[in-house]
């Protein structure tokens, strides 16, 4: 401990009401045809979703332009708005699901960070996460869905990986920058996160839990710059962003069979018409990858 550490703790209750969308789902009350569960009702008792957190963080200076800095993290969530409450009617067979506050989950983890300040006209900048994020469910029909189909199965009973549960983040930034009339700078941001989860399944069948699988890591650079020009004791900046610099080609989304976006086993089965589309033209989805490389050129003038 010294004079240039700062410990930092903090506590709080939040509350989220839940939307409006599933307060007054089907207003009309109106069951779908057919028997079996095939209906979801809206609920206007729905309560607060609650989340309760806690944080627990050191930073300590090195030098004058320098820090590191550490934070513990953990958010108990409750009453999370669902679907397994299952009801049924006066007509046999004839089922309907209500939203009810019945999920829950747990959000855990620590970050470590490194902090230079602009000093000699460089900054710095790195960060750390790991990450656990886990609940009975990612989507609030989760449970309908389990029950309904021609496959249905239990809704999940225990904890399962969020459909957000990237559990390594690293954030990396590099800038200089020259001011005056005849400036110029760049920064350099890369990022680097690991797979988020997905569902494996054989012929649409889930074939394990929920978010079961990993899909591909995820990588990142972008880079901003701009060169000042003199017009009239005032300046012109010239302006570039480049997302994405080395046109990588994350996979957002896969399928399911295969856990990747490039490819599935659906399509060794496929009967293609050409006169319509190839394969090809049809796998990959282009869909389920990220942005492409983007160039952004802008002017500014200041006075």
């Amino acid at each position: 401990m010294s004079d240039e550490g700062v410990f930092h703790f903090a506590y709080g209750h939040f509350v989220q009401r839940p939307t409006f969308e599933r307060m007054y789902a089907n207003p009309e009350y109106e069951l779908e045809s057919g028997v079996g569960l095939n209906t979801v009702m809206g609920n206007p008792d729905l309560d607060m979703e609650e989340t309760v957190t806690y944080e627990f963080g050191f930073q300590q200076q090195i030098q004058e332009d320098v820090s590191l800095s550490t934070s513990l993290f953990f958010r108990d969530i409750r009453s999370l708005v669902a679907t397994d409450r299952i009801i049924e009617t006066y007509s046999s067979g004839t089922k309907y699901a209500q939203y009810v506050n019945r999920s829950f989950g747990e959000v855990k983890g620590i970050t470590l960070s490194f902090d230079k300040r602009m000093a000699n006209n460089f900054s710095a900048f790195v960060d750390y996460t790991y990450q656990i994020a886990e609940g009975n469910a990612s989507d609030p029909q989760s449970a309908y869905n389990d029950m309904t189909g021609n496959n249905p199965r239990e809704p999940e009973q225990q904890l399962v990986p969020l459909d957000w549960d990237r559990r390594h983040t690293l954030n990396a930034s590099v800038s200089y920058a020259k001011p005056g009339l005849q400036g110029y700078g760049a920064t350099l941001l890369g990022k680097y996160g690991s797979g988020l989860p997905y569902s494996p399944t054989d012929d649409g069948i889930r074939t394990g839990f929920e978010n079961d699988g990993r899909r591909p890591d995820y990588y990142n650079m972008d880079l901003n710059a701009f060169k000042a020009f003199p017009v009239g004791g005032k300046k012109i900046l010239i302006i570039a962003t480049i997302q994405n610099v080395f046109d990588i080609k994350n996979e957002d989304r896969v399928y399911g069979d295969t856990g990747r976006a490039g490819y599935t086993i659906v399509e060794n089965n496929a009967v293609e018409v050409p006169e319509i589309n190839t394969l090809d033209e049809v796998y990959p989805d282009p869909s389920q990858y990220s942005r492409p490389r983007l160039i952004k050129l802008g002017v500014s003038y200041e006075f």
